[in-house]
């Protein structure tokens, strides 16, 4: 908990950061991994030399253990395509197509979006893409009909098989680009 707050509070810039650890891992190895990044993933060089100073403390503040060695490093990016088929209320197309925008760029950014007045969380580092929140997310904008999700060559998406894992140390970048919207 102390390394998250540390981290957390070294930059603006991070929003989100994993920790990881090895209990087998010998000195000079890291026993501990502080993965961070930023609302669009991986963060500058100069973000992870503050988060790492935040950690390793200076040099009249100790705040780690002596022989126990921490590593801070930024995320890596997966990119994550989705189009898609969306249907909407003529009246309602262009708040409907900024609201989309808006909900899912939060929600890749790792902001917690609000969805029929219940909370979900922003996607972490490492959490796996699944097709039926991103489902759920665009069918909670007024006006939406319908959304048959798509990924980048055009195949529908399906809950569960559609589903992305990301790398534990990455988070996946959104590229929203719907094929098709239908207004009705």
């Amino acid at each position: 908990a102390a390394y998250l707050s540390w981290v957390l509070g070294a930059s603006s810039s991070i929003n989100r950061a994993k920790i990881t650890s090895d209990p087998a891992a010998v000195y000079p190895s890291p026993a501990v991994t502080v993965t961070i990044a930023g609302p669009t993933g991986a963060v500058a060089p100069a973000v992870v030399t503050a988060a790492d100073t935040a950690v390793q403390g200076s040099s009249t503040v100790a705040r780690r253990a002596l022989g126990h060695k921490v590593l801070v490093q930024s995320a890596g990016s997966t990119a994550y395509v989705l189009k898609g088929d969306v249907t909407v209320r003529a009246a309602s197309r262009v708040a409907a197509e900024a609201a989309v925008s808006a909900i899912l760029t939060d929600y890749f950014a790792g902001r917690s979006v609000v969805v029929n007045g219940e909370s979900v969380p922003g996607l972490q580092i490492g959490d796996t893409v699944r097709v039926s929140v991103l489902i759920e997310l665009v069918m909670s904008v007024p006006g939406i009909v319908s959304f048959v999700p798509r990924d980048g060559v055009g195949a529908i998406r399906i809950p569960g098989t559609g589903d992305v894992a990301i790398s534990a140390t990455n988070v996946a970048t959104l590229t929203w680009a719907p094929s098709v919207w239908t207004e009705v």
